[in-house]
């Protein structure tokens, strides 16, 4: 997978999440668990047979932040072929 690619799948990713998040901020009783949410979550997205495209997504407070790069202190690892992520 070219940078060019791996910014693209980054960015949709990013604008996807955000959008949930937002969503969810609309619900009174999501709001309340995401104000309350903590936690560091490691995303492998599998670009080829043995490498894999990390993004981590931490949330604490309310406030979450979505960036390119493995944590290496994490509470989730999730490991997806992106095309399966269209199915969900």
């Amino acid at each position: 997978m070219e940078e060019s690619e791996k910014e693209i799948l980054f960015s949709n990713l990013k604008e996807v999440l955000f959008s949930v998040i937002e969503n969810k901020r609309q619900n009174p009783k999501t709001l309340k668990k995401l104000n309350k949410f903590k936690g560091r979550i490691n995303i492998g997205f599998q670009i080829e047979k043995d490498d894999y495209f990390w993004c981590a997504l931490i949330g604490e407070n309310g406030n979450f932040t979505f960036s390119r790069g493995k944590l290496d202190d994490y509470d989730l690892l999730i490991k997806v072929v992106p095309e399966d992520l269209l199915f969900m």
